[in-house]
């Protein structure tokens, strides 16, 4: 409230009293002044009174930047590029104090402060080039805040900056576009600057917290965005690929290095989310439901038989979730086919078997675990649902409705029994 008050104050002073007699030139000045008096004593106070010294920091960091607003914009008086070098002076000390007094709500400010000055800066025509170079150097300086003082959590705020200037760019299609080029080297840079952030975090404090497993996973999906929005469609599929190899290496070295598995589901999940993309820009229809079945399958095994791991194969079966939803597609499309043989029915078929083949794997081991068994019963209850429908479907098409209907609830009878005698005699 202290702080509110006295900035009004100055706010009043300037306008009312000073306004004709010192004139734009003595107004910037004595912003200046006043900002770096309040800056300075705060430095000083926070030695002693850690709230009071940063509230006063704060008061002299905001009248600087704001002192700086209005000589651009109501007077011109500096080009776009030395306000920001100004602003961002100041947000390089606000940083420097934060870590010599271990203030992490001081770096948070920092950053915050050093993400609106490009706004403050008020440049009339605003480049992509450096307006992410701008945010390149303070998001590396903040990452290098978050090395020497632990708080990770910085990362995400960062991460958050970037993403607020980022978005725009991505939801911005253009036939077009003379920055092409420049968003490209933005998406990559940005993308590896996080990655490796996360990777050496993990690293050198033999631990994952939240926020690296968040950084980690949004990073992914911010990326996923730039490839769908900036890269030709006949360098799509490449690019998710590429990614997916650098995501499923760093998670190969967390864990060899240190042994922790959590870094090691995320990097994987994004590997997975990228693979699946790739595969999405390459076909479509039923022809991307035989590939996404086929791709399940291979990381459910793998994760079951190749890396011994129970927990995670069952983990990796929540992938089958895309196959399912875009199996509906399919059986939309087979209602209204002519033919039982169709691409529909072979990937339908397909989702049936992979189900079965799961419930079949982690039944084997439902003594071990009492999870194990709900993953196999579930997996069991989809394959017979699709079995069922399939069933349904294709004599429906094959043979006339009546007779289609009769063999059919004669199927379900014959398969319940059976059931119900190998779980009476099991």
């Amino acid at each position: 409230l202290g702080a509110i008050l006295l900035f009004l104050a100055f706010g009043w002073i300037v306008t009312v009293v000073f306004w004709d007699a010192i004139g734009p030139v003595g107004q910037v000045s004595l912003g200046f002044l006043f900002g770096i008096a309040m800056i300075f004593f705060g430095s000083r106070r926070i030695e002693k009174y850690t709230n009071q010294g940063s509230v006063i920091l704060s008061l002299g960091a905001g009248i600087i930047f704001m002192t700086i607003f209005a000589a651009r914009t109501e007077y011109d008086l500096f080009p776009a590029a030395v306000a920001l070098l100004f602003m961002f002076l100041v947000t390089v000390f606000v940083a420097y104090v934060s870590i010599i007094q271990k203030n992490f709500p001081l770096a948070l400010l920092g950053l915050f402060l050093g993400g609106i000055a490009p706004i403050l800066a008020h440049s009339p025509e605003p480049s992509v080039f450096g307006l992410f170079s701008y945010l390149f150097i303070l998001i590396a300086g903040t990452l290098w805040v978050v090395r020497l003082s632990g708080w990770r959590k910085l990362t995400i705020a960062a991460l958050g900056l970037y993403i607020l200037y980022a978005f725009p760019f991505i939801l911005s299609v253009k036939g077009v576009d003379p920055d092409q080029g420049t968003k490209v080297l933005v998406a990559i840079f940005f993308a590896f600057l996080f990655f490796i952030a996360s990777i050496l975090s993990v690293l050198h404090d033999r631990k994952a917290e939240s926020s690296d497993l968040i950084v980690s996973l949004v990073n992914g999906l911010i990326l996923l965005g730039w490839i769908n929005t900036i890269i030709p469609p006949e360098w799509q599929s490449f690019m998710a690929v590429l990614v997916a190899l650098v995501a499923t290496i760093g998670a190969y070295i967390v864990y060899s290095l240190t042994g922790l598995r959590e870094p090691v589901y995320i990097h994987s999940a994004v590997a997975g989310v990228f693979i699946a993309m790739a595969t999405a820009y390459e076909v479509s229809g039923s022809i991307l439901i035989i590939a996404y079945i086929l791709e399940v399958t291979a990381l459910v095994l793998g994760a079951r038989f190749m890396l011994q791991n129970d927990g995670a194969a069952r983990k990796a079966t929540l992938v089958s979730i895309l196959p399912i939803a875009l199996s509906i597609t399919s059986l939309a499309s087979y209602t209204m086919a002519k033919e039982v043989f169709t691409k529909d029915f072979f990937a339908l078929l397909l989702l049936t078997l992979m189900f079965f083949l799961f419930a079949s794997i982690f039944h084997k081991d439902e003594e071990a675990s009492a999870d194990v068994l709900g993953c196999a019963g579930l997996c069991a209850v989809l394959g017979a649902f699709y079995a069922l429908v399939l069933v349904w479907l294709s004599l429906h098409i094959a043979l006339p409705d009546d007779q289609a209907t009769m063999l059919s609830l004669l199927l379900y009878t014959i398969i319940c029994l059976v059931q119900m005698l190998v779980a009476a005699t099991g």
